[in-house]
C-alpha cells in the first residue's frame, strides 16, 4: 500500500536532544485508499482523526436529510442518507492530508509498505537531511528570454 509521509515543518528539537531526533515524533503516515471506516461510522471516524469542521459540515447535511424525511420528499432523502459517508469513503484521507497541511505539516515523502508503522521505518530508515543552498536571490543569475512568450498558447523555441 502506499502511503504518504508528513511532518510538521517547524517541529524543533526539544531541550536535551542534541541530535534533533524530536522532530520525527511528529511524522504522520496516511494510507492512499478509500476511508473504509468513514463508510460506515462517519462522525466516529471524524471524531477520531479530529476532523472538527468537517464533522460539523456532516451534521448539518445530516440534520437537512433527517429533515426532508417528514416531507413528501422521503424517497429521495432516503438515497440521499447515503451519500456523506460515501463522500467520506472517498475523500476521507485527503480530507485528513489537507487539515495537517493546514497545521503546517508538509509532504516529505512517499512510500510503499503494507501499514502504518511500517511505512514510517521506511522513511525513517532512507531520511537524509535535506541542503539548502544559501544563495539569495541577488546572487542568482538573471536570464531574459529573447522573445517575451504571450497569449495562452506561447509559442517556445523547438
Amino acid at each position: 500500500m502506499i502511503y504518504t509521509i508528513h511532518m510538521q515543518s517547524d517541529a524543533q528539537p526539544q531541550v536535551g536532544d542534541e541530535t534533533g531526533e524530536s522532530r520525527f515524533d511528529r511524522l504522520t503516515a496516511i494510507p492512499e485508499k478509500n476511508a473504509n471506516w468513514a463508510l460506515f461510522f462517519p462522525p466516529i471516524w471524524l471524531t477520531y482523526h479530529g476532523l472538527w469542521f468537517a464533522l460539523m459540515v456532516y451534521g448539518l447535511v445530516m440534520i437537512l436529510l433527517f429533515g426532508l424525511l417528514s416531507t413528501p420528499l422521503i424517497s429521495i432523502s432516503l438515497l440521499l442518507l447515503g451519500l456523506p459517508g460515501l463522500y467520506l469513503w472517498f475523500e476521507g484521507n485527503q480530507l485528513r492530508r489537507n487539515k495537517l497541511e493546514a497545521q503546517g505539516s508538509e509532504l516529505v515523502d512517499v512510500v510503499y509498505a503494507p501499514n502504518e508503522r511500517a511505512a514510517l521505518e521506511r522513511y525513517l530508515s532512507n531520511w537524509q537531511p535535506k541542503e539548502h543552498p544559501k544563495t539569495s536571490i541577488s546572487q542568482r543569475p538573471v536570464t531574459i528570454d529573447s522573445a517575451p512568450n504571450f497569449g495562452m498558447f506561447p509559442q517556445g523555441e523547438m
